[in-house]
């Protein structure tokens, strides 16, 4: 009888192991640890000096523009530097989960919004880099393969960091980037 429950306390001991060793492997919040929205960096591109403005995200357009509520107006804010697929092209899945990965980010929320030289595009949009908290959503719709990195001169002072932001996206295989 001791040997038996000496076999019992053997195999409890090694499940008790592998659950141990199996949790501090996994990604407990069920995502892809590549696809982190914590900054992992500082970003000093942001022209300054200068006062942010914040405002409330009261809709997500696509992936690349917002509607805000700043001073009681609801205005359309584009973000500077990147470029999310299209609905109406050949990339429409792409543009659907470009539109809601930033939903998911920034609808409802509290942002901080920060421009460079530009203040709106050709349709009137404000152009903006634009922070929820400590994240850089601009940064992160690229990182993560939801946006390329798109230059539209003078407004070019994070073009570098989001070159790496894409560099990255490529070599994890991210979204835009996942067959090629």
């Amino acid at each position: 009888m001791n040997l038996e429950k000496g076999k019992i306390l053997i195999h409890f001991f090694f499940i008790n192991i592998i659950l141990v060793v199996g949790t501090i492997g996994c990604n407990l919040n069920g995502l892809d640890p590549s696809f982190q929205t914590e900054p992992t960096i500082e970003f000093n591109c942001i022209p300054s000096p200068q006062e942010n403005q914040t405002a409330t995200v009261i809709s997500v357009i696509d992936g690349d523009t917002i509607k805000i509520k700043m001073n009681n107006q609801n205005v359309s804010v584009r973000y500077i530097g990147i470029n999310a697929p299209e609905f109406d092209s050949d990339e429409r899945r792409l543009a659907e989960e470009a539109m809601q990965y930033n939903a998911e980010l920034v609808n409802n929320q509290t942002v901080t919004l920060y421009w460079d030289i530009s203040d709106t595009d050709r349709f009137g949009r404000l152009l903006r880099y634009v922070f929820v908290g400590e994240i850089f959503v601009n940064y992160e719709l690229v990182r993560l393969g939801f946006a390329r990195q798109r230059d539209y001169p003078p407004d070019s002072a994070c073009k570098d960091l989001f070159i790496k932001a894409q560099e990255e996206a490529i070599a994890m295989r991210r979204g835009i980037w996942k067959s090629h």
